[in-house]
């Protein structure tokens, strides 16, 4: 097996990365955690994401370095071998991360198991395009990604570039718990959503305006590009010009690692939240053929109500695999009812957006308490908290979309 590199891999001109050797020692410890683990089992280790694209955001912590994203691979597996299951694969995680804190860095580690017939069938994504142009093969068969049908990125579906901004607007809602008005600096976590929020409503953008690029630096200059030009006549969400610079901005931060916290500041996510608020209008009224001036309730009705059946189906049977066929049959009925009103993934979605659109006014003291909160709760799959507050409404739709959204397509 060949093993990952032992230099820094060379960063594009004028990005420098902090720590030199963090992605390298990242790398090197997955590699060596994952052979003895599995050896001649494998066939490659991918390095997918935005460390793949050397977009990785390393932040100093104390001594160290920390990485506040996840470091994503994809472990491929030879075609008789049998997956590991999930308890096994998080095991190995955990066991990654200890080793990497050691080397003085923290960093979250995702394991991904497939086999090569995995690739072979990806469809047009966001992620298929950016995993067949960036990923990166650090160990094994050098060739293995060109399995990935290749596709132009026009082929790339609306709809992933809008679930790409719903899944942003679930993680706001968990970075927002850590507000504190007696700060006038926002918590590290909410800093770095804010910014990550930004990046990826132009990456969002840019695939329903025909022009997106798989690298963030890509996508700042395709977005300037429209900004400036006195051609495209398009009705845009908003100020194309004024949101163009918050995204150049963003993305300096984020490819030097240099996010000065007193820069993100409480009114810089609040306006985060509002040009999310305007995309998410735009896009879901483009993908529905309705009026981006209905209000947000009646445009997730009618997102929900366009949904094909088969993929409804398909997402609630995968809540039922991960709860237990047996043992969830208490929530059988709540399912039943919930299925006539959407996917779990549309019903999370839905949920999330009322939430984070009102948090705004709500943590300025300028609107009052939540008052959709049975309402919201009354869409999601599993209720773990009760409470029926801001921070439980927001807690239990963060691990709703944990446990069910992330581990399928549905």
């Amino acid at each position: 097996m060949t093993m990952p590199m032992s230099t820094p891999t060379e960063l594009p001109a004028g990005v420098e990365l902090p720590g030199g050797q963090c992605k390298v020692t990242i790398c090197n410890t997955v590699a060596e955690v994952c052979d003895a683990a599995y050896g001649e089992r494998l066939r490659a280790g991918v390095l997918t994401g935005s460390l793949a694209r050397n977009e990785g955001t390393f932040l100093r912590n104390g001594p160290g370095w920390s990485l506040p994203g996840d470091a994503e691979f994809i472990l491929i597996f030879r075609d008789a071998q049998r997956l590991p299951g999930e308890r096994e694969i998080t095991d190995l995680q955990s066991a990654i991360e200890r080793q990497l804190l050691t080397c003085g860095v923290e960093c979250p580690i995702s394991l991904g198991a497939a086999h090569g017939q995995y690739l072979r069938k990806l469809e047009p994504r966001i992620f298929s395009f950016e995993l067949r142009a960036c990923g990166e093969v650090i160990w094994g068969e050098p060739g293995i990604l060109n399995l990935i049908p290749s596709f132009p990125p026009s082929a790339i579906p609306l709809e992933d570039a809008w679930r790409l901004l719903c899944n942003r607007i679930v993680e706001q809602c968990g970075a927002a718990l850590d507000y504190s008005d007696q700060s006038s600096c926002l918590s590290p976590r909410m800093q770095y959503a804010t910014v990550k929020l930004y990046l990826d409503m132009a990456t969002s953008l840019l695939v329903f305006a025909g022009a997106y690029a798989p690298t963030y630096r890509g996508r700042e200059l395709r977005l300037a590009e429209l900004a400036e030009s006195r051609r495209d006549v398009r009705p845009w969400p908003f100020d194309l010009s004024d949101f163009s610079r918050r995204v150049s901005l963003c993305t300096t931060w984020k490819l030097t690692s240099r996010i000065p916290p007193a820069e993100v500041t409480f009114q810089l996510w609040c306006d985060a939240v509002e040009f999310a608020r305007r995309l998410w209008l735009w896009e879901t009224a483009a993908l529905t053929g309705s009026s981006a001036n209905l209000p947000v309730t009646e445009l997730c009705r009618a997102c929900n109500g366009t949904q094909h059946f088969g993929k409804r189906v398909r997402g609630w049977l995968y809540v039922l695999r991960r709860q237990g066929w047996w043992h969830s049959w208490r929530h059988w009925p709540r399912w039943m009812r919930q299925s006539t009103q959407g996917s779990p993934r549309r019903l999370v979605y839905s949920a999330a957006c009322e939430l984070l659109f009102q948090l705004p006014g709500i943590l300025s003291k300028r609107a009052g308490t939540l008052t959709t909160a049975s309402d919201l709760e009354s869409r999601l799959p599993i209720i773990p908290q009760s409470g029926r507050n801001l921070r439980s409404v927001a807690s239990n739709i963060v691990w709703n979309y944990q446990k069910f959204l992330t581990g399928t397509s549905s």
